[in-house]
């Protein structure tokens, strides 16, 4: 862990701080998670990727899995984006960088969980932002079964690291949060409707699960009359594909920009300074 977090920071002019910073605190916490033999860790911790090579702009999913060993039932934080961390580092060099999944707005965070013996449990993450750049990558997962502010709580869990590779030409573009570009999405629409599309248009909106969510209108024009028909659709901006049809939006009218009044005397003044020049 210390190698990860180091190299974070390795640019940084507080590195000789933080790492005397760093060994303190390990050296404490050693002293308080130990008693003449190092604790015993109750918990193996596993992470999995789908498949290992990827094209940019793709998305990247991957399973954590905590599985308890010990005898006893074991009280654990929920597996969620606060109590697991996730790093990345291209293989060609030191720079390890911190990577945040996707997660939901409304989710609580923190919880308590209870593992029974010789059972396990896990999560699914999604990832956005680990396919910005070719190349070859070390990706690791660092869990905190207990929050760090407890006492003497249960050692962090460090998974073994996954290899993977970014190449070929980019399959979608993304911004710099990882959410997927509009022009992607329409795109991604007209592929489904396959059809001739005279309009199309879109609006990010926050869903109720607390994900976002492109809101795509299409304009169809169908049949030799070349009638014309509205269709719409909600479009994955993580996974970058149709979750599914809506209802179109109404686009709402652009404000009218008011017309300045004149105050009435304002107005007598200047009718009366008129009608004095036409007398001379």
């Amino acid at each position: 862990m210390s190698n990860l977090k180091i190299g974070i920071l390795k640019n940084s002019s507080f590195l000789k701080i933080f790492i005397a910073i760093y060994i303190s605190t390990c050296l404490i916490s050693c002293s308080l998670i130990k008693s003449g033999a190092e604790r015993a860790n109750p918990f193996d911790l596993i992470i999995t990727f789908e498949k290992s090579e990827f094209r940019p702009g793709e998305c990247v999913i991957c399973t954590t899995y905590i599985y308890n060993k010990s005898d006893e039932e074991q009280t654990i934080q929920k597996i969620d984006a606060q109590s697991f961390s996730f790093w990345v580092a291209p293989m060609d060099t030191n720079d390890v960088v911190r990577t945040e999944p996707v997660y939901s707005k409304k989710e609580t965070f923190g919880q308590a969980a209870q593992l029974p013996t010789k059972s396990g449990t896990q999560r699914k993450f999604l990832f956005t932002l680990l396919t910005e750049r070719e190349g070859n990558y070390k990706f690791q997962a660092i869990y905190q079964p207990e929050p760090s502010f407890i006492k003497n709580p249960k050692p962090e869990l460090i998974s073994k690291p996954i290899f993977f590779t970014v190449k070929g030409e980019k399959i979608f573009n993304r911004d710099a949060d990882g959410i997927l570009k509009k022009e992607d999405a329409i795109n991604i629409a007209k592929q489904r409707v396959g059809l001739n599309v005279k309009e199309a248009e879109a609006k990010l909106i926050e869903n109720e699960a607390g994900f976002l969510d492109w809101w795509v209108n299409l304009t169809i024009v169908s049949g030799e009359q070349g009638k014309e028909v509205k269709k719409a659709f909600l479009v994955n901006p993580y996974l970058c594909d149709i979750r599914k049809e809506a209802k179109p939006f109404t686009k709402k009218p652009e404000p009218k920009t008011p017309v300045p009044t004149i105050p009435k005397k304002h107005e007598e003044r200047e009718k009366k300074k008129e009608e004095g020049e036409q007398k001379e």
